[in-house]
């Protein structure tokens, strides 16, 4: 459950019927932000939920609104590496390295890979960023399991 008492789950609907409904046809900036803000409060305290969220939100083609939602994990080295692969994605990979480095000087603590989606992240941040070693231990956590 999420702070406010709403399941992952439903939050995952919900972030699915925004993005197919209001998103794409409000179109105003305003909306779209306060809109990704209202998501973010609902997952704070857990920032898998945060990654949860932006990967819905890249899964829409939606970069910006899946940055915003990272930003709310504050310095988690997950939700580092997918703000590093939402970058390099929006063609800007000075930020990415930026971010991936950051992401391998993050607090290894509490820090457990599961998805599919973070082989890519992952493999991304490997290649990325060689001089690092954080993210080929975190796949080599994930591939074990």
């Amino acid at each position: 459950m999420t702070p406010h008492g709403r399941s992952p789950a439903l939050c995952r609907k919900r972030i699915r019927w925004i993005c197919g409904q209001d998103l794409k046809q409000l179109g105003k900036e305003e909306q779209k932000q306060r809109i990704a803000d209202e998501i973010g409060n609902w997952c704070k305290s857990k920032p898998e939920y945060c990654i949860d969220i932006a990967i819905e939100y890249l899964n829409s083609g939606f970069f910006q609104e899946a940055l915003h939602s990272l930003s709310y994990a504050k310095e988690y080295p997950l939700a580092l590496y997918y703000a590093g692969w939402c970058h390099k994605r929006m063609g800007d990979s000075g930020k990415a390295a930026d971010f991936y480095e950051k992401a391998d000087k993050a607090p290894a603590g509490y820090c457990f890979p599961a998805r599919l989606e973070d082989i890519a992240v992952l493999s991304d941040a490997c290649d990325a960023y060689p001089r690092g070693g954080m993210a080929s231990y975190y796949l080599g956590c994930l591939y074990y399991d």
